[in-house]
């Protein structure tokens, strides 16, 4: 069994050479797997950072793919892969020095359709001081190697791996999900993943399946957690397969804004006077986020029924 690893990537040449480097010193011989690196219509110096790549590893190959966004470019990926199975990765990542060959064991003692593991934030760009240190690694979806139903969460697209004849057979991922240029999108491998949950495909995680993952710079900014919150419930309100009652997201809406008012920000308020490192951008956050996530979710749910009914 072999691999087919696709990075997918958008004007990150600043810190893509970390990640194909990882991958180029893996344990695992590089007969076992490929790499092939999507580039999104980069406007920076992404494509010389590819070419240096493919030149010095044999197993190393460039795609490009010129309609922007990430379902775009990872639907291009598996198309140009060699093999049966496709990982992606995010060009922002690490891979462990044993990843592929933790990969490849797994694909030997299980029979899962489709896999993935844990990352761990990887403060490239340092860390702003109200920054929680659990941001931006992963919770873990079981202790040990198994099968997951989606109940205790999905896996993350930033560690993701996939048969290659599922990616066909249910026609690769949505563009209408993810990540397109700079605009902040999600839900692009949770959609896919809730369709293999509803054919009855087998889903996968591992815990010792790991990667770093760089918090960029963006997400160092306190208006990109609010903006992220937003997306969130939008994302939410869209994966849902059967619409709800407009009065559904109305009604958590309003009893978000009553938990700001009554309950989050007072809490707030309490804990910059008595905790250590609990800074206002804290309690920004842990006030409104849900308020965010909650209009998300009922503007998407409004604008779908005017849209119907247009």
């Amino acid at each position: 069994m072999k691999l087919s690893i696709v990075i997918c990537t958008y004007n990150r040449a600043i810190i893509l050479e970390e990640c194909l480097q990882s991958l180029a010193d893996q344990t695992a011989d590089h007969s076992l797997y490929e790499v092939i690196i999507v580039n999104n219509k980069s406007t920076d110096n992404t494509q010389e950072i590819i070419n240096q790549f493919v030149l010095k590893n044999s197993n190393f190959r460039a795609s490009f793919e010129d309609k922007v966004g990430l379902s775009h470019a990872r639907n291009k990926g598996f198309m140009d892969a060699k093999y049966d199975w496709i990982v992606y990765l995010d060009d922002d990542a690490k891979a462990s020095s044993n990843y592929v060959e933790r990969a490849l064991w797994i694909i030997d003692q299980f029979d899962f359709d489709c896999f993935g593991g844990m990352f761990y934030a990887w403060h490239f760009y340092g860390k702003p001081k109200w920054l929680s240190e659990k941001f931006g690694s992963k919770t873990s979806l079981r202790p040990d190697t198994g099968q997951i139903d989606g109940t205790t969460g999905l896996l993350t697209g930033n560690n993701f791996a996939v048969k290659k004849k599922l990616l066909e057979k249910l026609g690769g991922f949505d563009p209408n999900f993810g990540m397109t240029g700079e605009n902040v999108k999600y839900g692009e491998e949770d959609h896919l993943q809730k369709k293999l949950l509803e054919m009855n495909y087998k889903i996968g995680f591992d815990p010792e399946l790991t990667i770093e993952h760089a918090v960029l710079p963006h997400k160092l900014k306190l208006s990109w957690h609010l903006i992220s919150s937003y997306q969130h419930g939008q994302t939410k309100e869209q994966l849902i397969k059967n619409k709800r009652s407009l009065a559904i997201p109305f009604f958590e809406l309003i009893k978000s804004t009553a938990g700001l008012f009554f309950k989050r920000f007072p809490l707030g308020i309490y804990k910059i006077l008595t905790t250590k490192n609990y800074y206002w951008q804290n309690l920004l956050l842990d006030a409104v986020q849900s308020v965010l996530y909650h209009y998300g979710s009922f503007i998407w749910n409004l604008k779908s029924r005017i849209n119907a009914k247009g």
